[in-house]
Order: C-alpha cells, then structure tokens, then sequence
C-alpha cells in the first residue's frame, strides 16, 4: 500500500476514534444528568415553583428540632400510656386479691334456700301480727290498766319508746325460736357467735373502720331529709322528719333509758342475728359474699319503712356485712349497730 493510501487511513481511523472517545464522553455526561435529574424530581416531587423557600425552611434545622420533639412527645405520651397500663393492672390484680379474700374469709351456711325462704316468711308474718297486734294491745293495757290508776301519762317519745322495746323483746324471742327449730339439722352455732380470740384484734379495727365512716352516714342522711322535707325537689314527697329532733325533750332518766335499750341493744341484737348471722351467710352461699352483703343491705333498709333513712341505712347495713364478713362475728356489727 502506498503512502498515499495509508495517510489518509490513518486519518480516518484517528478520527473515528476520536469520535467514538467523544460519543462514549457524551453518553456518560447525559447519563449523569438523567440520573441528577431523577433525584431533584423525587425531592420535589409535586412542588410548584415558587414554594422553594418553604420547602427548603420546613428542611431548615428548626423545622427538625419541631420533628424531634414531636417524637419525643409522642415516646413520652406511650411510656404514660405504658405505665398507666400497667398500673391499672396492678390496681385490679389487687382487687381480684382483695375479693378472692374477703370471698374465701366470708362464712357460708350449709343450709338450703328453702330453709331461708322457710324462716324469712315466717319471720314477716310474724312481725307483721307483733307490729299491728300483739304491740298495740300490750300498749294500750299498759296505760290503762297500770299507768291509769297511778295518774301517770306517757310522752310522744315515751309512749314510742315502749312501743318499740316490746316489738324488739318480741322479736329477739320470735327469731330465738325460729332459728333454733329450723336450723336444728345443722352447725349453726358459728354463724352466731360473737367472734374468737384470733379475730378479737380484727373486730376492733373493723369498728374503728366503720365509727370513721359514720361522719359521711350523717351527712348523707342530713342530705336526704333535707330532700323530703321540703328542702330540694322531694318537696311534699313525705312527711318531715324534724319529729325526731328533740326526742329526748321533756323526757326523764326512765325514757332515755327505754330509749337506750331500744337503739343500744335490743334492736341491734335481734336484726344483726337476723340479718348477718342468718340471712348473709345464707345469700352468700347462693351468690357470693359481696352479693350477699349487697342484698342483705338492702332488705334491711327496706324494712325499716323510711324513704329519708333508706340509702343511710344501706350504707349502714353494707358497713355491718363487711366487718361481719371480715371477722366472721357479730360482735363488730352489732357494736357498730348500737353506736
């Protein structure tokens, strides 16, 4: 080949290399800006022009403490969340502890529910016959044929204070009877009994527990009589209860003491045997002590006829089952019950 040729080869493949070199620089270099490109768009995805400056602030430094403390906040709020959690489970772990307690501690009769039907039955008939009957006409030979010829007359409150200590002597001897002749079949006697040495400790703490809520009992018993005598929206509901207030006005020694053996002793012995010796253990076996303390606190302010006493004295009643169940006596209640 002559140089002629060869020159102007060499020419040309220097020059198509040259242009491959160039090609091969301008693929990359475009590449580059594509791939750039990509990356500004991802960034700015949907953002207008003109919003670059608020962008490029929410981006700032302060914009990311607001972020940190934002995050901080909410890991605070979950730790509170956390730790309420737990101690709402500690609270009533313990309370399924307290209840399974009082539950295991709590007597329970061996007898049936047709024994109590038997005897609560009973029991009402027979305090409706003393209540109606039997009290009034011992009352009225009372006046007349004893008090009459010595020119002595009874008071309000007096004549009310043997009426109501001959329906409790009635009744401590009706409910003596009953229980004895329905209960004969089985071991009653340690539902009655006043208490034990290992409880005495128990029952004094229990009085201590219910004499410090008697200031609430009064309260709320002020409360209702203020409600149906005129002073809230039982207006004209029921009769006042003001009668009661100065019991003891004009009275002697004797009919403070009629008074002292109604309300200090006959009456809480023969509804505390009645109601927490016989019919709690007797609910508690059917339900659950709880259930029983309820219920039995219910009945006994129902039958006391008061719509100004009822929620004081289911308050009172609760208060009686529960030192009852804790220290398996009737020595605490009937304690309290007489205070």
């Amino acid at each position: 080949m002559s140089v002629a040729v060869r020159r102007p080869l060499r020419v040309a493949v220097g020059l198509a290399g040259r242009g491959a070199r160039l090609r091969g620089y301008s693929q990359e270099n475009t590449e580059g800006r594509v791939e750039e490109d990509r990356k500004e768009d991802a960034e700015g995805m949907g953002r207008p022009e003109g919003l670059g400056g608020l962008v490029d602030d929410a981006a700032s430094p302060s914009s990311s403490s607001s972020s940190s403390s934002s995050s901080s906040s909410l890991a605070s709020w979950d730790e509170f969340a956390s730790a309420t959690q737990s101690e709402t489970f500690r609270l009533s772990h313990l309370l399924v502890l307290v209840l399974s307690a009082f539950n295991a501690a709590s007597p329970k009769a061996p007898w049936k529910l047709d024994t109590v039907a038997l005897v609560m039955i009973t029991w009402i008939v027979s305090f409706w016959i003393a209540a109606y009957k039997v009290v009034p006409s011992m009352l009225s030979f009372l006046k007349t044929a004893v008090l009459a010829p010595q020119n002595v007359a009874l008071s309000y409150s007096g004549e009310a204070a043997v009426r109501h200590l001959l329906l409790d002597a009635s009744q401590m001897v009706v409910i003596a009877v009953l229980l004895q002749r329905a209960l004969r079949g089985y071991a009653y006697r340690e539902f009655f009994a006043m208490g034990s040495k290992s409880t005495s400790r128990l029952s004094w703490i229990a009085v201590g527990f219910g004499v410090a809520l008697f200031p609430a009992v009064e309260w709320l018993h002020r409360t209702m009589v203020t409600l149906f005598s005129g002073g809230g929206q039982f207006h004209n509901a029921a009769p006042s209860a003001s009668a009661s207030v100065g019991m003891f006005d004009g009275d002697g020694v004797y009919i403070k003491l009629l008074w002292f053996l109604v309300l200090g002793l006959a009456a809480p012995i023969w509804e505390e045997v009645m109601f927490r010796g016989f019919l709690l253990p007797s609910l508690a076996r059917a339900t659950s002590p709880a259930v029983g303390v309820v219920m039995t606190s219910l009945l006994f302010s129902l039958v006391h006829f008061t719509r100004e006493g009822f929620l004081p004295l289911m308050v009172l009643g609760t208060i009686f089952g529960i030192s009852y169940c804790v220290t398996r006596g009737l020595f605490a209640p009937i304690l309290l019950h007489g205070g």
